[in-house]
């Protein structure tokens, strides 16, 4: 096992760690629950990289980088909502804004708009 696919899933496990331990905890208000997602969100990509950097197939390697995406999409979008909760911030229309950003980049990856990982995707021209 190499040091990035060690990385991972130390990323991974860690991540899903801490998300279960949040989840076990008999308080269940709506910090707790945005803390449980970011969590998950970490662990996919942490177990996706994991998964990318220990197959020989590039087809399945491809596969599991774009599966990783799927966290990386969502991390920074509820990292924000936690901090946002977390400092009781009143300002919806940021926060709306994120969600709305953050869609856009989940379904460009699920449609394969960003669809190398060497050469960037039809969405990086726009740019």
């Amino acid at each position: 096992m190499n040091l990035f696919a060690l990385s991972g899933l130390l990323t991974g496990i860690t991540s899903l760690s801490v998300g279960i331990f949040v989840f076990l905890q008999p308080k269940k208000a709506l910090l707790h629950k945005i803390w449980i997602i970011f969590t998950t969100t970490v662990a996919i990509w942490g177990f996706g990289c994991y998964k990318m950097a220990s197959t020989s197939d590039e087809a399945t390697a491809f596969l599991w980088y774009r599966l990783a995406h799927i966290g990386v999409t969502l991390i920074p979008i509820y990292i924000y909502h936690f901090v946002y909760t977390f400092l009781n911030l009143k300002k919806k229309s940021i926060l709306i804004t994120f969600y709305f950003i953050g869609s856009i980049f989940f379904i460009a990856n699920l449609a394969d708009i960003f669809n190398s990982f060497l050469f960037p995707g039809k969405a990086y021209y726009l740019m």
